[in-house]
């Protein structure tokens, strides 16, 4: 594609993150459209899903399981504090703001900690699947802020991106770890792309490296980062998704997408393992 993403980094401080109108202005409603969608999908009927979590029933061990794993997420999610923040590409997120959108951030499930960290008390609505794994993710992400769709590729997915739809409508960004729930990894799944097509609202494609991580053997090869130790934000070019793109066209963006996700995991891993070749 072309797309070069250079490594002039600026620090990004609490308060800055706090204070920037980027992060919290009041744009116009963009219109919620009810037409059936294109791939044999239809976005209609507007269902309510921000509490699915109470059609999904637990055992007493599982529920004990659940509260144990959440404050275990909240202590490795809050190590994020300790970590010297660098960012790069802000103004791509500024662009959307400038042209009264909302945002679809879309990123590796691999990074969620370090993503819920820096993108905290924001509001956003983050798609999280509707069993045990995703119960305690989403009582995490609203420890810190966020709001949860419940729902993945394999379950409740048509309901999600319907929440997900409405909230963009109610002026809140959204946001998809894009080969979550259980992978392939680093394999982006369709489901930003329609949302897009849906809402007019565009892609922002992210990714947080940092300097030192424990890397664990699970199916994303999940990161917790290493406190004090140092993390880079890096956003692309937003990606914008044409009401009237078919099959092909859309497609080409879920490609583009992959595209620009894998070189941003590329770019900014390659950064630290230069710089730091003692990352653990």
């Amino acid at each position: 594609m072309g797309l070069t993403l250079g490594l002039a980094h600026r620090i990004v401080t609490p308060a800055e993150i706090r204070g920037n109108p980027v992060f919290h202005p009041r744009i116009p409603r963009p219109a919620i459209l009810s037409a059936p969608g294109r791939l044999g999908i239809t976005l209609c009927g507007m269902l309510r899903t921000k509490d699915l979590s109470k059609e999904v029933a637990f055992t007493l061990k599982q529920s004990v399981q659940i509260r144990l794993i959440a404050y275990l997420g909240f202590f490795f999610v809050s190590n994020g504090r300790t970590l010297r923040w660098e960012s790069n590409g802000d103004h791509y997120l500024q662009e959307a703001r400038d042209r009264g959108k909302r945002v679809i951030f879309a990123f590796w499930h691999n990074r969620i900690l370090a993503s819920t960290w820096y993108w905290r008390n924001r509001g956003i609505v983050a798609m999280t699947s509707m069993n045990l794994d995703g119960e305690y993710i989403a009582r995490v992400l609203r420890m810190f802020g966020y709001e949860a769709a419940r729902g993945s590729s394999s379950r409740g997915g048509l309901r999600a991106l319907i929440e997900m739809e409405r909230c963009l409508a109610e002026d809140k960004d959204v946001a998809f770890t894009v080969d979550g729930p259980r992978g392939p990894r680093h394999l982006v799944k369709p489901g930003a792309v329609l949302l897009a097509k849906r809402t007019g609202c565009p892609i922002l494609c992210f990714h947080i490296s940092t300097s030192r991580c424990l890397q664990m053997n699970s199916w994303d090869h999940f990161q917790i980062p290493a406190p004090f130790s140092r993390a880079v934000v890096l956003m692309a070019p937003l990606i914008w998704v044409p009401a009237d793109a078919d099959v092909e066209g859309l497609q080409g963006k879920q490609d583009e997408m992959q595209q620009v996700l894998d070189r941003l995991r590329m770019e900014g891993d390659s950064h630290w393992q230069k710089h730091d070749p003692g990352q653990v």
